[in-house]
């Protein structure tokens, strides 16, 4: 009995422990994704006004331009660049 309480016992904090690294994981990855898409903002405003023109976008966003341009001003903000419709 006592050998079936230290099995679920030790069963149980790995099961922890696997769980809060796992949570931990995901959230480091988050965080590298919001300094990706930082990065890729600022390397694509090449004149530095804080926005993205459709002249300035490259790859996929110049592609996608017109939907993420929410607002239809021919920029596309960081706000913008964050979220998808």
């Amino acid at each position: 009995m006592k050998n079936a309480i230290k099995f679920s016992t030790i069963l149980l904090v790995t099961a922890a422990f696997a769980s809060c690294k796992s949570n931990q994981e995901t959230t480091e990855s988050n965080k590298g994704n919001r300094a990706d898409v930082a990065q890729m903002f600022a390397n694509m405003d090449s004149n530095k006004d804080g926005k993205i023109s459709a002249i300035e976008a490259k790859g996929k966003l110049r592609e996608n331009f017109r939907k993420r341009d929410r607002n239809n001003d021919g920029y596309i903000t960081r706000d913008e660049l964050g979220r998808k419709k």
